[in-house]
């Protein structure tokens, strides 16, 4: 999962802290982190990043990208624990949203997943990721003209192929069904 640029209400807690100088500490705090999970390094990269929320345990970065290292490990609860976490500290912070809601419904937990993918439409309608992450789960939900309609919707919104291929197949599962 990447880091979403967040919404209007994230961006303006972030230009805050970058007036005051604590948006750039925040990052310095987390780079060699993130730098770790981009490059595959994650049993290092959830050292550090542990170590990170442990000094700093006010840094949503830190929280979001522990979150995705421990996603990456398939370690569903911890990184659930860790999104929420930085939610709380940032409460409209998309990409925490989006990613806590794709970890819930890796658990399953379908009506959770579906409330916070709703909670990060109202925060950015317009972010094809929220977008897609609301037509995955009703399709999985068996909702299937609501799936149709957000994963259109996406489709619309120039995705990257790979990610516009699973859309459409989806989609094309939906037509089908709907064929007597």
């Amino acid at each position: 999962m990447n880091e979403r640029d967040g919404s209007d209400a994230s961006n303006a807690q972030i230009s805050a802290r970058h007036a005051s100088g604590g948006a750039d500490s925040r990052w310095e705090v987390v780079e060699e982190g993130a730098e770790l999970l981009q490059i595959g390094e994650t049993d290092q990269a959830i050292e550090t990043l542990t170590r990170a929320v442990q000094e700093h345990s006010d840094n949503e970065l830190a929280f979001f990208f522990l979150g995705n290292a421990y996603y990456e490990q398939q370690d569903y609860a911890r990184a659930l624990k860790s999104f929420l976490r930085a939610i709380e500290l940032m409460p409209d912070y998309l990409g925490a949203l989006i990613s806590a809601g794709h970890t819930l419904r890796m658990m399953g937990e379908s009506n959770k997943a579906l409330a916070i993918g709703q909670r990060a439409l109202a925060v950015k309608s317009d972010d094809p990721d929220v977008v897609y992450l609301l037509g995955l789960l009703h399709f999985t939900r068996g909702e299937h003209t609501l799936a149709h309609a957000f994963l259109t919707r996406f489709l619309t919104m120039n995705p990257e192929l790979e990610v516009a291929l699973e859309a459409r197949g989806m989609l094309d599962a939906i037509e089908q069904s709907a064929v007597p």
